[in-house]
C-alpha cells in the first residue's frame, strides 16, 4: 500500500516517523507476531539470518500491519499540507480467540 501511495503521489507524500519510539532490529519486528507460532520463527530465522540483526528504519518497520496504519495516520500529502487519512473506518473486529486448552488439566483416555 505505502509503495502504491508512494508511486502515485510520488515527492508529495511524507512519512511522519517521530511516533516510532523503539530501536528494534527486522528480527525483533518479527518476533513481535511470531509468539504464537514457534516453528515459523525458527524457520524465519534460520532463512534470512545476520541481515535481519541490522536496525531498522522506519521505511522497513512499514512492512508490517500496525507500523503501515500507524505510518498512514501521520502521512501528509506535502502540496496541500493536509493528513493522508482524513477517517479511519473499521470493517472487522476481531473477536478473542478461546483456547481450549486448560492449563492444568488431565486427561485420561480410555483407549
Amino acid at each position: 500500500m505505502r509503495d502504491v501511495i508512494k508511486g502515485v503521489l510520488k515527492e508529495n507524500v511524507a512519512f511522519d516517523s517521530t511516533y516510532i519510539k523503539t530501536n528494534y532490529t527486522i528480527r525483533d519486528l518479527t518476533d513481535l507476531y511470531l509468539h504464537q507460532q514457534p516453528w515459523g520463527d525458527l524457520g524465519i530465522d534460520i532463512c534470512l539470518g545476520l541481515p535481519m540483526d541490522k536496525k531498522a528504519s522506519p521505511h522497513e518497520y512499514m512492512f508490517l500491519p500496525d507500523y503501515i496504519e500507524n505510518s498512514f495516520d501521520h502521512a501528509t500529502n506535502k502540496t496541500t499540507g493536509t493528513l493522508l487519512v482524513k477517517e479511519k473506518v473499521i470493517t472487522f473486529e476481531p473477536e478473542k480467540e478461546k483456547i481450549p486448552f486448560h492449563q492444568g488439566s488431565v486427561y485420561i483416555l480410555g483407549v
